[in-house]
């Protein structure tokens, strides 16, 4: 076989594993995407039709980040079919997921251009991601309410309040899900602190269930588990226990004949709201304490540096004296002499 052909070859080969792996990150961002709808609308089935698909836009931006633009086909592909079957109009379910992919895509880019540190481990960070995340968020309901009432599909009294629901369950999604996809990996659980997150999990779903099934419901003492967890853990954990916060509130919210005690549903738009800033809130609370074990670790790495720096002077010195020196106990033993002292007492060393 000539030079050429195999230079042919290996680029056949490289284009072919390039497809391969094309395809492959487009399948696998299509069926999450997919399978979150089903789980988001299962959980929330209250929530007006185009509302649903909150858990889309979270994945979709952590498929960006991590993999770049070439995962946008799977996010278009994972909105247009959930677009069309809430939406029941084929027109206005393209344009919507349209802009459905093009508002990641757009926040992916300048979240590269900015040098964005993923593992958000200061408050900075979380602003940053929050500013360059949440704007999208809160213009494709925009694109989509526009969509909606230019084919009728919505009266102008509908507006204010499926945009409120539409833009929060959006921060939503990429204040609470994709930041769990993002760091899932840079960390290991340790098999305490795996055992105390369990632990102040159960807590944290007791409280919610609790909370979320009076009437009305109050998110404050979730909030004081939520900042436990904050203190005590990493992170993906806050990321986690937040996640399973918004499954068991929406969850509550929308089946309140589940409850044994039901009353009356709450406000969507104030769940969401709530859930939309408790996310925010517990990735910021998160960093701050993040940023404080960095500190105090780079603190104290600078204590035993210098600790190790003085050891090291004293020793150079103690030996290196004319003068004989020794190191006693406080019961008066000798515990270490120097060559200069064995020389006085005669003794070599």
């Amino acid at each position: 076989m000539t030079v050429d052909a195999q230079s042919v070859s290996l680029d056949g080969a490289t284009r072919a594993s390039r497809v391969y792996g094309f395809a492959s990150l487009n399948a696998l961002v299509l069926l999450v995407g997919a399978v979150a709808a089903l789980l988001s609308v299962a959980i929330a089935p209250g929530l007006d039709r185009p509302v649903a698909a909150w858990a889309v836009s979270g994945i979709g931006l952590a498929a960006l980040l991590r993999c770049g633009p070439r995962a946008w086909p799977g996010l278009f592909l994972a909105n247009l079919p959930l677009h069309a079957v809430l939406e029941q109009s084929w027109p206005a379910a393209f344009i919507i997921a349209a802009a459905a992919t093009l508002g990641p895509v757009l926040a992916a880019w300048l979240f590269r251009r900015w040098a964005f540190d993923r593992a958000l481990g200061t408050p900075a960070d979380v602003v940053r991601f929050a500013v360059l995340a949440c704007p999208q968020a809160l213009a494709v309901p925009l694109i989509g309410i526009g969509t909606l009432t230019s084919i009728g599909a919505l009266q102008w009294s509908e507006l204010s309040d499926l945009w409120l629901e539409w833009a929060f369950a959006n921060c939503i999604g990429v204040l609470a899900i994709t930041p769990l996809l993002l760091f899932w990996h840079d960390s290991r659980f340790e098999a305490a602190r795996r055992t105390e997150f369990l632990l102040s999990g159960a807590l944290l779903l007791g409280v919610t269930a609790l909370c979320y099934s009076l009437t009305p419901p109050i998110g404050y003492p979730v909030l004081l588990v939520l900042m436990l967890i904050a203190v005590r853990q990493s992170q993906r954990e806050v990321a986690i226990a937040m996640l399973a916060v918004i499954a068991v509130a929406l969850g509550e919210s929308m089946h309140r004949d589940w409850l044994p005690f039901a009353g009356a549903a709450p406000s969507n738009t104030r769940v969401l709201g709530f859930l939309a800033f408790a996310s925010a809130g517990s990735l910021l609370l998160g960093a701050l304490v993040t940023e404080s074990r960095r500190k105090d670790a780079q603190l104290l790495q600078a204590q035993q540096d210098r600790l190790k720096q003085s050891e090291t002077q004293f020793e150079g010195a103690f030996e290196a004296s004319a003068q004989g020196m020794a190191i006693t106990s406080l019961e008066g033993r000798w515990l270490r002499v120097n060559a200069a002292l064995g020389r006085m007492l005669g003794y070599s060393i």
